[in-house]
């Protein structure tokens, strides 16, 4: 299944045009930028390091030889310094056709360990970052496809399936996703008489290094029982999608299909996640809840008891060691 809407048959092409990509230095964000490079598509990559962004562009000039590709600095949580990014990029390499907002981050803890600061974060990234983008391309996409009716754009948000399917230790990070797809369904509405053609992923856990990073703090309910329903990693040999594409690219290559959120104006993620083979019984159990709580747009119960929960956590290695009686 696709992790997007919409059919490869409607598929546009690239070739020629610019797609910007916020996070674009690494993940998902690099992935979209090494398959639009192969296409014939001018890059933009925008994030907050230009020395992970330079060696971005080394991995393009050799995956894309010839491609232009260019790296501009900005912090999406900053709407003023991801604007200035934006101006840059589209004075070198023309106004945006597609941008997709692929920067995130998470911070996997239990309720009662996140700070103000940690839900902070979250939402300057996940929720404001893709908003500061829609803010400064959505309108300038709009006008010119006004203009021209042969410009069609396109703006695509990278969440997460935990907008869809919150679970234990994403008390922070589940609702800055879940603004997003809210921020996606309006924006949908509000530019239904224009060309500009709006899209949401809602994609899996992958192998990235913001992945690698959310070990460090990751809850044991979040390690364990998460996977069980819907692989919490999809390995880099692993293919679970139709192109056989081991995600954070097969995520990227479903990312730049043509899609619409044609499923209601709920917004709910049908049909939008990769799935993977069934590993155990119970896994296959505990997955089949994931799967109907993801398909019916409703979260997902803790699956064990509160004493048995409570068990779990004294072996947690290194997670809180109390009993939830």
């Amino acid at each position: 299944m696709p992790l997007l809407l919409g059919s490869r048959r409607r598929r546009e092409s690239l070739s020629g045009k610019h797609v910007l990509i916020t996070g674009g230095s690494e993940g998902v964000g690099l992935e979209v930028a090494k398959i639009a490079a192969a296409r014939g598509a001018r890059v933009s990559l925008v994030a907050r390091t230009m020395s992970k962004l330079h060696a971005a562009r080394d991995e393009l000039a050799s995956s894309a030889p010839g491609a232009a590709v260019g790296v501009f600095s900005g912090d999406v949580g900053d709407g003023a310094a991801l604007g200035a990014a934006i101006e840059q990029a589209e004075s070198q390499l023309g106004p945006v056709d597609v941008c997709i907002a692929a920067a995130g981050a998470a911070m996997p803890k239990y309720f009662e360990e996140l700070r103000i600061a940690d839900y902070e974060r979250m939402m300057t990234v996940n929720y404001y970052g893709v908003l500061h983008a829609a803010r400064h391309v959505l309108p300038k996409m709009a006008e010119r496809s006004a203009a021209d009716p042969s410009v069609t754009p396109h703006f695509v948000a990278v969440a997460s399936m935990v907008a869809a399917v919150p679970f234990i230790g994403y008390a922070a990070y589940a609702p800055s996703k879940a603004a997003c797809r809210s921020l996606l369904d309006v924006l949908r509405n509000e530019y239904a008489d224009t060309a500009v053609q709006l899209h949401i992923a809602f994609p899996p856990d992958m192998d990235t290094p913001g992945f690698q990073k959310e070990q460090e703090t990751k809850p044991y309910e979040t390690r364990h029982i998460w996977p069980e329903m819907f692989n919490e990693l999809f390995p880099p040999d692993k293919g679970p999608l139709p192109s056989r594409e081991a995600p954070p690219r097969g995520c990227a290559r479903a990312a730049l299909r043509r899609p619409a959120l044609r499923d209601g104006l709920d917004g709910r993620p049908r049909r939008q996640a990769a799935q993977a083979p069934r590993r155990t019984r119970d896994a296959g159990r505990l997955r089949g809840q994931g799967w109907a709580a993801l398909r019916a747009g409703e979260g997902v119960p803790c699956p064990l008891s509160p004493r048995q929960l409570g068990e779990r956590h004294a072996r947690g290695d290194g997670a809180r060691n109390r009993d939830i009686a």
